[in-house]
């Protein structure tokens, strides 16, 4: 994303946490992700969410779902979330 810059004024971190407060598809956060990485290669990045959408399911059957998953970003620009 051309929108996002990645400043560098401090010593290297060893792991870095992104918090976002919607995921639907995951795509800023794995641009976010990405861009970190390639600043700090030696970094672990992780996203933390607030809510994180269920796409076009017909019936929810709870709202309150907290999950751990994965996000995959592909050459084509386009993730995959897991949940």
């Amino acid at each position: 994303m051309a929108s996002l810059r990645v400043y560098v004024d401090m010593l290297p971190p060893d792991a870095i946490t992104l918090v976002d407060y919607v995921l639907t598809k995951g795509s800023t956060a794995v641009a976010c992700a990405n861009l970190l990485q390639e600043r700090f290669p030696a970094a672990t990045i992780r996203i933390f969410a607030m809510i994180r959408t269920q796409g076009l399911i017909d019936e929810i059957k709870k709202i309150a779902d907290p999950s751990i998953g994965t996000i995959i970003g592909y050459d084509s620009g386009k993730p995959y979330r897991n949940p």
